[in-house]
């Protein structure tokens, strides 16, 4: 025969959530602190299209600088040329960055590209570098910023300077 409980004598059975919340927080915590809190090093840029697609070969990847040529507000604040995949030409909604770094000014950035060139010094041309750079820009951003980084490498004596793009093949062109 079974025994029967009295109601009065019955445990609590509601569930002790304090430990949950406490796992909880700390897995918050460790993913905010593990997480990467700086930029990624590829800014969000809208690329042109190419026609042509060249090979890059992957031990060269490790040692090329990206500079990205992007839209500060890109997510942030709405522009509406931006948005509507216009041109933007308002000059301060551009920025140039490396590795999370924005350089409002071109001798900030050739500075900055001076540093990074001389730890790689080309064997063979003495006041050159063998540093290998990739500049992204957006496809509506203004080409002086682009001519602006690629004549800041040129003073920093960096000559292998390679432009991105997206390639389209010929099939899913217009």
């Amino acid at each position: 025969m079974a025994t029967r409980t009295d109601p009065a004598t019955a445990d609590d059975v509601s569930p002790n959530l304090v430990p949950l919340l406490d796992v909880m927080f700390l897995l918050l915590l460790f993913f905010l602190f593990g997480a990467d809190m700086g930029r990624r090093e590829q800014e969000v840029v809208r690329l042109p299209t190419a026609t042509r697609v060249g090979t890059c070969l992957s031990h060269q990847e490790r040692e090329r600088l990206t500079i990205n040529v992007y839209h500060r507000y890109a997510n942030e604040v709405i522009c509406d040329a931006y948005a509507g995949h216009a041109a933007c030409r308002e000059p301060s909604h551009w920025l140039t960055g490396i590795r999370g770094t924005d350089f409002r000014s071109a001798a900030r950035l050739g500075a900055c590209l001076k540093t990074e060139a001389a730890k790689f010094p080309d064997p063979l041309v003495k006041g050159l570098s063998g540093r290998r750079v990739r500049i992204r820009a957006d496809a509506t951003a203004p080409t002086g910023l682009v001519r602006q980084a690629m004549a800041a490498c040129a003073y920093a004596g960096i000559c292998r300077v390679d432009c991105s793009a997206v390639y389209v093949p010929p099939q899913e062109r217009d």
